[in-house]
């Protein structure tokens, strides 16, 4: 009795020729198995089939899921996640391992980016919609930069509020940092920073020290 592996003895299939069906797979996802089938080698042949799941995910998304379970490892992950950011639906996430925190967390910061005047309650709505907890690290990290990123200067004085102030001043301090270096790269760092600056908070000194780093580094060499 002779054992077949599968793909073990295949040569790679010609580039010009994976080229090809890789266009063909883009226009004509429906025919994506069996295009894809003969490619070797297998991350090649797994590739061809992500091309195709993605491209039948916004309007056939049923075709689509098959496609994604003939997947495996990471590759099946992603197929997993990219359909689920299509359809806007958490509950694919669970299948996008190993992305199932991050697929959760993805779709809630895309909605929030277009919802950015969300009130904190509806916020939090959200948040257990997409499967994200509002009182875990991820879920107030997410939530609290969120809000305090939609103000430019910042509202820190809003932490005071909310659930976990300690969490919500933390996030409020990345997204300083976040700004300056923002600020840096641009090179419009501000090395005299006026009290109207969008920079200066005179109400948050626990801001200062960060902006004291930067200005040492940036502003001391000019």
């Amino acid at each position: 009795m002779t054992t077949q592996t599968i793909g073990c003895d295949s040569r790679p299939t010609p580039l010009r020729e994976v080229v090809k069906i890789l266009e063909t797979v883009e226009q004509n996802p429906d025919q994506t198995k069996n295009l894809c089938d003969n490619l070797h080698p297998l991350n090649t042949k797994m590739e061809c089939i992500l091309i195709g799941a993605h491209a039948l995910s916004k309007n056939e998304p049923l075709k689509a899921k098959e496609l994604c379970s003939l997947l495996t490892s990471t590759t099946r992950g992603e197929c997993w996640f990219r359909l689920a950011e299509r359809t806007d639906d958490p509950t694919l996430c669970t299948e996008a391992a190993p992305f199932v925190k991050d697929c959760h967390l993805h779709l809630l910061s895309r909605w929030m980016f277009r919802h950015p005047n969300s009130t904190w309650e509806n916020l939090n709505s959200k948040a257990i919609h997409y499967a994200v907890d509002p009182t875990s690290k991820e879920g107030e990290t997410v939530l609290y930069r969120h809000m305090l990123s939609t103000k430019n200067p910042m509202q820190l004085d809003a932490c005071m509020s909310k659930p976990n102030p300690t969490a919500c001043r933390l996030a409020g301090k990345g997204i300083y940092r976040d700004r300056l270096r923002y600020a840096e790269h641009n090179n419009t760092f501000p090395c005299t920073l006026p009290n109207e600056h969008a920079l200066h908070h005179t109400d948050t000194p626990s801001l200062y020290p960060i902006y004291e780093e930067f200005y040492r580094a940036i502003c001391s060499t000019q």
